[in-house]
């Protein structure tokens, strides 16, 4: 009898625990190192990642301390999210490195590089050395202004969070490709899409041949978004203080006349000023393009003098303003950037 009853008690704990629901996976825990790669993260991970960032939106990323705080995020990561391309040259070693977390370590599972599937641009193509500024020998590293980009880089991460996260690998590559989808909506308009592919689209604004391919084709009103926004402003020059927004300028074929800063890095001198004024009146520039840390002064004198706009820029999220997510960050550019060009001089 005893026996029996033993046994009747070992099968009633089994059911039990078969009826009992299953274990929810912890979160993966992401350390990125600026806004706009944490708000990919987001995009990408959901609800199945916590993100911590060591930026908040208004610092230079170029220039960051490794405080104490960030190396025991890193210590606790899972997986390590930079921009790369020598961006965090100045703290990425010391954070990774004292953080003692193998998980995150160059080569490891948890390390990724967000660069690894971006079309760079401006990539020196001699020796680089600091008498030529703060130059990147892997190309200009702001490229998450622009949105095309953007979507290389979700898939970059959808990968990353699938290898220290295999259980949920399908559902990371499932939130890139909607990312995506959104990005193309955003850049393009829905009405379009619904005619067009996106990399058709694609193909012909890198080409600089959009505009006059929907004319001929009478699509001209059906074009939205982003390209409806700066597609009239292809050819237009303007000024940068420093090469943030090279390639969100370069998607749309906005040229720029000149940067305020004489070589990355290095302040302007009053003879560079010079030039730079002279550049403006040349071009017919209409804006000045700075970011909330670039100082005001000169940007400010330059404008005075030759009736550029100065316009502040979003080098990342939460420079400026909150942005909810990724696509409202450049949005916001898109509509500051689109409303100075066509602002009369």
């Amino acid at each position: 009898m005893k026996s029996r009853n033993a046994a009747a008690a070992v099968a009633a704990a089994l059911l039990l625990a078969g009826a009992a629901p299953a274990q929810e996976a912890k979160p993966v825990r992401v350390l990125a190192t600026t806004t706009d790669l944490a708000a990919l993260v987001r995009e990408v991970g959901g609800d199945a990642v916590s993100v911590d960032c060591l930026t908040t939106g208004p610092e230079d990323p170029h220039f960051l301390d490794a405080r104490p705080s960030f190396v025991r995020a890193a210590h606790d990561a899972d997986l390590f999210v930079k921009v790369g391309m020598d961006l965090e040259a100045g703290y990425e070693v010391p954070i990774v490195r004292d953080a003692r977390n193998p998980r995150i370590q160059p080569g490891a599972a948890g390390h990724c590089d967000a660069s690894a599937a971006v079309d760079r641009l401006e990539v020196p193509t001699g020796a680089v050395d600091r008498s030529l500024g703060d130059v990147h020998p892997q190309g200009n590293p702001h490229y998450l202004t622009d949105p095309v980009r953007a979507k290389a880089v979700a898939g970059t991460i959808a990968e990353s969070l699938g290898r220290v996260d295999p259980a949920r690998a399908a559902r990371y590559r499932d939130a890139a490709a909607a990312f995506s989808r959104r990005a193309d909506e955003a850049m393009f308009g829905g009405a379009i899409l619904s005619e067009v592919p996106a990399r058709r689209l694609e193909r012909l604004l890198a080409r600089g041949e959009l505009g006059s391919w929907l004319k001929e084709k009478g699509l001209e009103g059906k074009i939205g978004g982003f390209a409806r926004a700066l597609l009239p402003f292809s050819g237009t020059e303007v000024v940068q203080y420093h090469a943030h927004f090279t390639y969100l300028l370069d998607r749309f074929h906005i040229r720029v006349a000149a940067n305020l800063e004489p070589k990355p890095g290095i302040p302007p001198s009053p003879g560079h000023v010079r030039t730079v004024v002279e550049a403006i009146r040349a071009a017919r520039a209409p804006a000045i393009l700075r970011t909330c840390f670039n100082p005001p002064s000169v940007p400010d004198a330059v404008a005075g003098e030759t009736g550029a706009r100065v316009v502040v820029l979003s080098h990342m999220p939460g420079a400026v303003g909150e942005d909810a997510d990724y696509l409202s960050f450049v949005e916001r550019n898109v509509r500051l950037l689109a409303a100075a060009l066509g602002a009369p001089r």
